[in-house]
């Protein structure tokens, strides 16, 4: 994913745009696809004829994930890829406390009884028990051409394979979400002097990234924005403030 401020610079006022709650955690890419070797096998592929199917997987933290049975390789279509996230109990445990270099008294005091004195994204799940999150699924074809699911698509397939999704936040435009957030932030007077809506579209995003997870006891750690308009599905994410303090 990239940065949040440089992703938001591809995005049109009016691109249809899906907010995601970020989950923290392990990162893998998932994929069944089709390998040719020299020879006969160059005459297989021209007449659609598959010579071996293989499945990869990557991880940047804990090993490969198809001895883990997180996800059933064999499940997938061939040309298919999924992007998502494991959380694990090998997550780090953040000491609230450590927010005092960033948040004056009374809201680290609110802060810390809000959400006690340590934080462990744990995403409601109990020790050793682990869950797949799926931001993204992308199909190969045998041309090499890639197109990316749209949300729905991605919602729909993650049901058949019995995987969960990032959870969505809010659906709209950036003019909506601006205007969301500048309804709340102006005045009458100020409204009436005229305003671009889109403009406040960083403030309704950062927002959104405020307050308790949807999945479990502790703080949302950000926002992943897709733009379903885009020709690649771009995702982009920005971090909330209050895991920018624990870091």
């Amino acid at each position: 994913m990239i940065d949040f401020k440089e992703g938001l610079k591809s995005v049109k006022d009016n691109d249809f745009l899906i907010l995601l709650e970020n989950i923290t955690g392990d990162e893998y890419v998932s994929s069944k696809s089709l390998q040719f070797n020299s020879g006969t096998n160059r005459f297989l592929k021209l007449i659609g004829i598959p010579t071996k199917v293989s499945t990869s997987t990557k991880t940047t933290l804990m090993g490969d994930i198809s001895d883990q049975g997180y996800l059933d390789v064999d499940k997938l279509e061939i040309g298919e890829t999924i992007h998502y996230r494991v959380n694990s109990e090998f997550l780090t445990t953040y000491d609230n406390n450590k927010a005092a270099h960033h948040l004056q008294r009374k809201p680290l005091q609110k802060f810390i009884k809000d959400f006690g004195s340590t934080t462990q994204l744990d995403y409601g799940n109990k020790q050793g028990e682990h869950t797949v999150y799926v931001y993204k699924i992308t199909m190969t074809n045998i041309d090499g051409y890639t197109i990316n699911l749209n949300w729905s698509q991605v919602e729909g397939r993650c049901k058949e394979l019995g995987l969960e999704t990032f959870p969505v936040i809010w659906k709209g435009s950036r003019f909506d979400g601006g205007l969301i957030h500048a309804n709340i932030e102006l005045n009458t007077e100020q409204k009436e002097k005229g305003f671009e809506p889109a403009k406040y579209f960083t403030q309704f995003v950062k927002s959104r990234c405020l307050g308790k997870s949807k999945l479990g006891s502790h703080i949302s750690t950000g926002i992943v924005v897709r733009n379903e308009m885009s020709i690649n599905i771009d995702t982009f994410y920005e971090k909330s403030y209050l895991m920018k303090c624990l870091k």
